[in-house]
């Protein structure tokens, strides 16, 4: 913020009373109606009516005015830049508080609702020595929305002292307060902005579902915004499946993905960004694991089993011993769910003994259910699904009741 003392101002100024705009010269009477020579290439609309604005054959003590002239910004995709306001003070000091009021674009955008930020470089608040020219920095950063090229953007700039009340066409009404008009506009950057993927769906994957997958699209200063097509594509070529999908206004590309007809097990998941005369590409790969679950029921974990990584028994006599659920004792860990699927916050019961006997075979990368909560029920095992992980199984020779059932968890699904 500079200032330069005793420099004397020109003779136009721009002034706002009770959110109405008028510039005048001194001993000029002029007609004006709120803001309207301001937004006429605005489509907002403004209701009141035109009013007279008395001649002042001299500004009063503490006279807050502004140097007249244009100020506009013409910005890359992703850039910013910073021009200067500069406000006086006449016949005394004053005290301002500078707002900025901001207008959608002049033509419709991939996303109307973004707009450019426009900052000062000084406090919301400022003092101006009588007499003097005090210089405000006014920066404006475009955000990175590719379809906005070609936009012109309208924000009113405003110093003075509030009203308390709300003004015709947002903002806040000012006193003894001065406008400005800056425009702004949207053109390519000089080169590609760099961009990157993030993946935002599922890791566990039940084989023959058809998931949501979905990854973030971002560029160098913020979201691109909506209609840029990503692409996924899961399995090992030349098999494989594969959607697209187009970004929203966050960035987020999602599509539905089948999985029929692809093995068990840790799968590639290609996602890439074609790029543009905007963006540059990008890519970036997953390993989803599909797995499935075996018939007629699911075998039970408990909580202090499955983080992934961790070696689990999930098929034993002393099951209630491996998985920390000594009230359990007598549960070989599998439940009969009658072919329905588990879901996170559903409950599952089982019995004590050996019977139900569990399936003769079961997927090598199988779902099980996490408890925390396992209880005795009469003569029943009731419990939670808490989580349901992803297991590779390693025992050999399949399960039954000689034999206990070993893995350890690859993935994390629901909870």
């Amino acid at each position: 913020m500079a200032a330069k003392a005793a420099v004397k101002p020109r003779a136009r100024y721009n002034f706002i009373t009770a959110g109405d705009h008028a510039e005048f010269a001194l001993g000029e009477a002029r007609t004006v109606r709120p803001y309207r020579a301001l937004l006429s290439a605005v489509a907002v609309p403004l209701l009141m009516l035109g009013y007279t604005v008395p001649a002042l054959a001299s500004a009063s003590a503490g006279t807050l005015g502004e140097v007249a002239g244009a100020l506009s910004f013409q910005l890359p995709i992703g850039g910013t830049a910073t021009e200067t306001w500069e406000l006086f003070a006449l016949g005394g000091p004053v005290t301002a508080t500078l707002s900025v009021v901001e207008f959608p674009p002049s033509v419709s955008t991939s996303d109307d609702t973004v707009q450019p930020l426009v900052t000062f470089g000084v406090p919301a608040t400022v003092t101006i020595p009588s007499n003097t020219i005090l210089t405000i920095p006014v920066t404006v950063a475009m955000p990175p929305v590719a379809a906005d090229t070609g936009a012109t953007w309208y924000a009113i700039l405003e110093a003075g002292q509030s009203s308390g009340s709300s003004c015709s066409g947002g903002g806040v009404c000012l006193q003894a307060g001065v406008a400005k008009v800056i425009e702004i506009s949207a053109t390519a950057p000089a080169s590609p902005l760099a961009t990157t993927l993030t993946y935002t769906g599922p890791l566990a994957i039940v084989s023959g579902s058809t998931p949501t997958v979905s990854a973030r699209l971002q560029a160098a200063g913020g979201d691109p915004g909506a209609g840029l097509a990503v692409d996924f594509r899961l399995g090992t070529a030349p098999g494989g499946t594969a959607c697209a999908g187009q970004t929203n206004a966050s960035g987020v590309a999602s599509c539905a993905l089948p999985t029929t007809g692809l093995p068990l097990g840790p799968q590639p998941l290609r996602i890439s960004f074609a790029g543009d005369a905007i963006y540059q590409s990008a890519q970036m790969q997953e390993q989803p694991v599909l797995y499935g679950y075996p018939s007629g029921g699911v075998f039970v974990l408990g909580a202090n089993a499955a983080p992934t990584g961790s070696a689990v028994t999930f098929f034993s006599p002393s099951w209630w011993r491996a998985n920390a659920a000594p009230a359990a004792a007598g549960f070989f860990g599998f439940a009969a769910d009658d072919g329905v699927v588990p879901v996170c916050g559903a409950s599952w019961h089982g019995t004590r003994g050996a019977r139900p006997a569990p399936p003769a075979t079961i997927p090598a990368f199988m779902g099980a259910v996490v408890s925390g909560t396992v209880r005795p029920a009469g003569g029943a095992v009731v419990g939670t699904v808490d989580r349901i992980v992803v297991v590779q199984v390693t025992s050999a020779g399949g399960i039954h009741l000689g034999a206990a059932g070993y893995g350890t968890v690859v993935a994390q699904g629901c909870g």
